[in-house]
C-alpha cells in the first residue's frame, strides 16, 4: 500500500481530470492504467485525478461539438472546416464527432495556415475510429497544408508499403514513417504526432504516440504529390478517403511531451 501510495503522489503531479465524465482512456501510463475519466488503478488503489487537457501551444482544435450545420468551428484562430460530401456531426468519443462514409466525405479548412513547418516543432492529435479498409487502402486522418510544395499526411493503412500509421509528403522534403502496427477497426483510438522541427528529412526527429504508447518508426515508401490544402478525413486524392470517425482534432506549435501525450488524449 505504501509504495501505491507513493506512486499516486507522483502521478499526482502531472495527471489531470477529464472534463468530460462519459470519455474512456484506454491507454496505459506509467506504472497505472486509466479505469475511466480522470481515474488510474494501482493495484487496489484508484485515484481520481484533476484537470486534464493542454492548452499551451495550441494552435487549432476542432472539437466537432456542433450539433448541425455545415460549418464546424476552429476554437482558437478561426479557420473553420466545412463539411462535404455529406459528412455529418455525430455521436462521438469525446461529446461529438465527425462521421465520414469513405467514398467523398471530407471536411476542407478554411484560411491559409502552413500548419506542418519544417523549421519550427508541432504536434498533431485526435481520436480516431476507422470502420474499414474497404474503398481506401490509405485513408487520410489528416492532409495539413505545410510551408513545402506538398501537404504533409497523417494516415492510416494496410498497404505494407505505409501499413499501420503512416506520416509524410510528396515533395521528397519530409521524412516518411510508418510503424507497422495496425490498429483495431471499428474501435476508438488516439493518435499523437510530433515533428522537434530539428531536421524534416531526419526520422528521429519525429515520434508517434498509439493509445500513449510511443510507436517504432520505420521507413515508408513515397508519397504522391498533391496539391496544398488542410482537409480532414481526406486528401485531395480520391484513394485516401476515410470510412469512420474522427474526434478532437489538434495541432500544436511544439512538441507534445510524454507526459503530456495522455492529458491530450483525455481533454
Amino acid at each position: 500500500m505504501r509504495g501505491d501510495m507513493a506512486a499516486i503522489v507522483a502521478t499526482r503531479r502531472w495527471l489531470r481530470t477529464c472534463k468530460n465524465a462519459s470519455v474512456i482512456c484506454s491507454f496505459a501510463i506509467v506504472v497505472g492504467a486509466l479505469l475511466g475519466c480522470g481515474r488510474v488503478r494501482f493495484d487496489n488503489v484508484t485515484l481520481v485525478s484533476s484537470d486534464c487537457g493542454v492548452d499551451a501551444g495550441l494552435v487549432a482544435w476542432w472539437p466537432f461539438d456542433e450539433l448541425g450545420g455545415d460549418v464546424t468551428v476552429d476554437r482558437v484562430a478561426g479557420n473553420d472546416a466545412t463539411l462535404l460530401g455529406g459528412a455529418a456531426l455525430v455521436a462521438g468519443h469525446l461529446g461529438r464527432a465527425v462521421e465520414l462514409d469513405g467514398l467523398d466525405d471530407r471536411l476542407d479548412v478554411a484560411g491559409d495556415v502552413a500548419y506542418a513547418t519544417q523549421a519550427a516543432p508541432f504536434s498533431f492529435a485526435t481520436w480516431f475510429l476507422l470502420a474499414d479498409y474497404a474503398v481506401s487502402p490509405v485513408p487520410d486522418i489528416m492532409q495539413i497544408k505545410s510551408d513545402t510544395a506538398s501537404p504533409f499526411h497523417v494516415l492510416l493503412s494496410i498497404d505494407p508499403n505505409w501499413a499501420g500509421i503512416s506520416f509524410g509528403s510528396g515533395d521528397g522534403t519530409w521524412a516518411r514513417a510508418k510503424t507497422a502496427v495496425q490498429p483495431t477497426l471499428g474501435a476508438w483510438h488516439h493518435v499523437v504526432v510530433t515533428y522537434s522541427g530539428a531536421g524534416a528529412l531526419d526520422l528521429t526527429q519525429f515520434a508517434i504516440f498509439l493509445d500513449g504508447a510511443l510507436q517504432p518508426l520505420m521507413l515508408a515508401s513515397p508519397y504522391g504529390t498533391q496539391p496544398q490544402q488542410s482537409r480532414i478525413g481526406a486528401a485531395i486524392d480520391p484513394r485516401n478517403q476515410w470510412h469512420g470517425l474522427i474526434d478532437d482534432v489538434r495541432i500544436y506549435d511544439r512538441v507534445l511531451g510524454t507526459d503530456e501525450v495522455p492529458l491530450v488524449a483525455c481533454n
